[in-house]
């Protein structure tokens, strides 16, 4: 892996933010560290397991679907998968730089990794198989990425990044075969993508660049809101730490932008946005640095 020729092998720290994963009648509290995945008693703090095979560095967070955890090392370093008990299935000893991994709860068994370019794996609790990869399918150095089911349930992803050529910020969608279903082009990188799934209406995306810029599209592309991010300093890049989107209450939906030292709560009126008058107002509270 990246560490392999590396005199220090020592830890260097991780990223990684714990999720609760469903064991049987109880829940587990589980997170990747530097060399290894642990899970704890969520009351108690004990340890209940720990499960080797990552590298000195971790970025990601582990997922969970089916009884099964899929952590990542950062730096070109180890992925493994693992049982709810702590039992490792399997390692896939190098990968490539890792910024990111998704999944989707209607797309079990599956998930996205982001990495530069971009690809979905696929696992039957034995082994990791690439269901795609778009490294040579197009020439885009990608960043950020959605998985998300197509109209037919299967998996799709909208990725977010670079052309290589012109570096020019580009969002596209994609079907499980790499091949384009739309894309656009913005006038800055993105910074964050999140799904939003109210019921009953269409899927929305929402994107945040680093100009500071705020907006919502369908999931066919078409843009349906833009707006600035109150407080943002323009000309600089504002970098974006947690993006997310989904209802707060019955039939209210809203969008959270985590800023350096704030976080940024959105209220949303859907029924305005096929017009493209959606009237969002921002509350500011003071989330930590």
């Amino acid at each position: 892996d990246g560490f392999q020729d590396r005199e220090d092998s020592g830890v260097i720290g991780a990223w990684s933010t714990p999720i609760l994963v469903k064991d049987g009648d109880k829940e587990i509290l589980v997170m990747s560290f530097p060399m290894e995945l642990k899970a704890f008693a969520p009351k108690t703090g004990k340890v209940l397991w720990s499960c080797e095979g990552l590298n000195p560095l971790v970025y990601t967070s582990p997922v969970a679907a089916d009884g099964m955890i899929v952590a990542m090392g950062g730096y070109h370093g180890n992925s493994i998968g693992a049982t709810s008990d702590g039992e490792r299935l399997w390692q896939v000893p190098k990968t490539y730089t890792t910024y990111g991994v998704g999944s989707h709860p209607r797309l079990p068994g599956y998930l996205l990794h982001v990495g530069g370019d971009l690809a979905i794996y696929r696992h039957d609790r034995t082994r990791v198989r690439t269901h795609f990869e778009t490294t040579y399918a197009f020439p885009m150095f990608v960043g950020k990425g959605l998985l998300l089911p197509d109209d037919a349930g299967r998996p799709s992803v909208i990725a977010a990044g670079t052309r290589k050529r012109g570096d020019v910020p580009t969002v596209r969608s994609m079907d499980e075969k790499g091949k384009t279903v739309w894309d656009a082009t913005l006038p800055s990188p993105v910074t964050a993508l999140a799904l939003l799934e109210p019921k009953g209406k269409p899927r929305l995306v929402v994107v945040t660049t680093e100009a500071g810029e705020l907006m919502i599209a369908d999931d066919g592309g078409a843009l349906l809101w833009r707006g600035m991010m109150p407080g943002v300093e323009t000309g600089r890049r504002n970098a974006v730490y947690q993006l997310s989107a989904g209802e707060v209450a019955a039939g209210s939906y809203a969008v959270m932008v985590k800023l350096l030292g704030r976080g940024d709560l959105y209220p949303l009126s859907l029924d305005a946005l096929p017009d493209q008058e959606a009237k969002a107002g921002a509350s500011s509270s003071n989330a930590g640095g």
